[in-house]
């Protein structure tokens, strides 16, 4: 039995490290590394299978990485933990799916410094489109084609659109769909696993990260670096960041 191979990458083109939009990086999406907007998140996966999947064949299932293991595990012919979230895409990939499955995926992350006013877009991202969001803890969802975000837990901070109409998230649809926003908030509210590495933040208490990758591994902050979040200075910035740019090249590595 040959080996199935799986290509894909982690995140969208990173701010701060090369010209965004030389080679089309984010293509229609807006965000990029760091964000948990389409441009940040979405990835294409390419898998090489010869005998099982057909050359040149696409499908539309949305596959997450915690797909992986449960995939795996039914090409293998063996079980799957039960405890996890993943599904197999197994069928797709043989194209036996004939309508891809809804699905409701859950996302969460903290920055200090979001590429989210139109003078940000300048010198290495320029001609992109700034994030939606605000600065802090955001957590996103997205339900069947809809997709939300809520930063530091601020009902009024609450963005939506739909994705299947506008890809590139350009119109805000939350005030016309306010069902789709409440059910949104129920899914953030049960996923969230609050953790001292890894805690929730409100307005009225911003405990934020900067990020996992810094620069040698050397003063990485709470989630990744052990100390818990009252340890970090007040607002989290490491000194000496002129700009987001500047911030970004120096620690979202």
């Amino acid at each position: 039995m040959r080996a199935a191979v799986f290509f894909s990458g982690d995140n969208g083109p990173a701010p701060g490290q090369h010209q965004i939009q030389y080679f089309n990086s984010q293509g229609p999406f807006r965000g990029f590394k760091t964000t948990v907007m389409e441009g940040g998140i979405r990835q294409t996966v390419t898998v090489h299978w010869p005998g099982h999947i057909a050359p040149g064949s696409t499908t539309e299932h949305i596959f997450t990485f915690w797909d992986l293991l449960p995939t795996a595990a039914e090409i293998a012919g063996v079980e799957p933990p039960a405890d996890i979230d993943g599904q197999s895409a197994l069928s797709a990939m043989l194209g036996k799916e004939a309508t891809p499955p809804a699905r409701t995926l859950y996302y969460e992350f903290c920055w200090e410094k979001v590429f989210n006013e139109s003078s940000d877009m300048v010198g290495p991202l320029a001609g992109a489109l700034p994030v939606v969001y605000g600065d802090g803890w955001t957590q996103a969802v997205r339900l069947g084609d809809w997709k939300g975000y809520r930063t530091n837990q601020v009902a009024e901070s609450f963005k939506l659109f739909d994705l299947k109409t506008d890809i590139s998230e350009t119109k805000e649809v939350a005030a016309a769909n306010p069902s789709v926003v409440s059910q949104m908030i129920a899914v953030m509210e049960k996923e969230h696993v609050e953790n001292p590495m890894w805690p929730s933040a409100t307005a009225e208490q911003p405990r934020c990260c900067a990020n996992c990758f810094s620069v040698g591994g050397k003063g990485c902050p709470a989630p990744c670096g052990g100390r818990a979040p009252d340890a970090l200075e007040a607002g989290g910035v490491p000194e000496g960041a002129e700009s987001k740019v500047e911030y970004h090249r120096k620690y979202a590595r």
